[in-house]
């Protein structure tokens, strides 16, 4: 039997579905008890439903950028893979990363006419095994996380409340950052002109104009849309230039 008719098996099917069920029934207890926390500290239902909509616009752009790069993931390892992998961790380039590794060192290449079904299932291993590494950490780390929140924050009124915002802000600067940099420098440490490049840098100057100019007008659907066009303005330059 063909690789690609297994990677695209009923069974394989009903074993990528299991995990996402969960998934699915995990995101649903948990806005449960958010919008039930929230009812208690007094927050009404128009502010649960603008917050709704932002996280619903916000992420359109992601989404679309991760829905291109799944394309490439479901013609090298089935549709049940892809989609596993995409709803459980949803970084596309790691996955391919771990894919193309784990089919190479049995001789194979991904998409291709060699490959065989023992380089798929090793593909399966290494993936699964690579995405548990980010779940594992998170498992560990999360409750914990607060701890370390209320050792910053000391009290209301020390200087742990001044800091945490800083110190969030920072976080987020540096994962953007490592994430950014990959495409920026090349593995040489050299600075290329390329669509990747193109797309990074005119993607921050859109926001940072788009942010710019919301300072000005304030206008809730500039805030809600800018990152989604920004990301879209970054996409369009990238494939044009």
């Amino acid at each position: 039997m063909d690789y690609f008719e297994i990677a695209n098996s009923m069974p394989l099917w009903i074993a990528a579905l299991i995990p996402i069920l969960i998934i699915l029934f995990q995101a649903a207890i948990f806005t449960r008890k958010a919008i039930d926390t929230g009812k208690k500290m007094g927050i009404q239902d128009k502010e649960f439903k603008k917050v709704a909509k932002v996280s619903t616009i916000a992420s359109i752009g992601p989404s679309i950028a991760v829905m291109a790069g799944m394309v490439a993931l479901l013609t090298s390892v089935g549709g049940p893979l892809g989609w596993l992998s995409a709803a459980m961790i949803g970084n596309i380039s790691a996955d391919m990363t771990s894919a193309t590794i784990a089919s190479e060192v049995m001789g194979c290449q991904l998409g291709t006419s060699n490959m065989t079904v023992e380089a798929l299932a090793n593909v399966a291993w290494v993936m699964t095994i690579a995405a548990g590494g980010w779940t594992l950490v998170a498992t560990i780390m999360t409750p914990r996380m607060e701890k370390i929140k209320k050792k910053m924050v000391k009290n209301d009124e020390g200087s742990g409340k001044k800091f945490l915002p800083i110190f969030s802000a920072a976080a987020a600067l540096g994962a953007y950052s490592y994430l950014t940099s990959g495409y920026i420098i090349s593995e040489n440490n050299t600075v290329a002109l390329e669509g990747e490049m193109v797309a990074t840098v005119i993607g921050f100057v859109a926001m940072f104009l788009i942010a710019s100019y919301n300072r000005k007008v304030k206008k809730t659907w500039i805030r809600d849309w800018g990152i989604t066009i920004a990301m879209f303005i970054g996409m369009a330059a990238g494939v044009l230039i």
